[in-house]
């Protein structure tokens, strides 16, 4: 009878040392899961930071881009509206060349029928054949003109297609981010309420333990 309690206490006693081994060891992987949690808690919250700064960097590319095209556009129609003045001048300077053409024919009329002032009529004509070359110089210049401005609104053009480029390859870039932020912030929410439940967790058994 003796020895029987005897090994019922001894099985007793082992059971109980065992359950207090398991009971420490499941304390100690709630601490590895709590210590875990928080480290990637750590690392995601690094992450989301980062994609925060890369976003405020791509917004104020972004806000450059745009208002370059916005220059860009002020200047297309500058180029439009010195373009216009130039058409305006081109049909005054025509008008005056054809009233010369028409002075000229009838001075020359009046040479052959005045030839007492034929000396003077001639100084006319002359002067006035010097003012229909300036004025067709000046036509000539007011073609180059014209294709200069032509030639200046195509480099904006182009200029203006890089810069939209820009604008597209930025949008992309904020919209990578973008969403790179939404998921880091719901991985950040996830690993901080896995780290609180943990850290609970853990203490709970901890002093369940002590």
């Amino acid at each position: 009878m003796k020895r029987l309690l005897l090994s019922i206490l001894m099985l007793g006693w082992g059971q109980l040392a065992n359950a207090k081994m398991d009971a420490a060891k499941k304390v100690e992987q709630l601490k590895t899961n709590a210590e875990n949690s928080k480290t990637n808690l750590n690392q995601y919250e690094s992450n989301l930071s980062t994609v925060n700064k890369n976003l405020d960097s791509v917004d104020k590319a972004l806000a450059t881009f745009k208002d370059q095209r916005k220059q860009l556009n002020l200047g297309n129609q500058q180029i439009d509206a010195n373009k216009v003045e130039l058409d305006k001048q081109k049909l005054s300077v025509q008008k005056f060349m054809s009233e010369e053409q028409k002075v000229i024919a009838q001075e020359e009329v009046e040479i052959q029928k005045l030839k007492q002032v034929l000396t003077k009529l001639e100084d006319n004509k002359a002067k006035r054949q010097q003012n229909v070359v300036t004025y067709q110089e000046r036509l000539v210049q007011i073609d180059k003109e014209k294709l200069d401005w032509d030639d200046q609104k195509k480099n904006m053009g182009e200029l203006k297609g890089l810069v939209d480029n820009k604008i597209k390859s930025t949008d992309a870039e904020r919209t990578k981010w973008s969403g790179r932020k939404d998921s880091y912030q719901k991985e950040v929410k996830k690993w901080s309420d896995q780290a609180s439940t943990a850290e609970a967790t853990y203490t709970q058994h901890k002093n369940l333990g002590d």
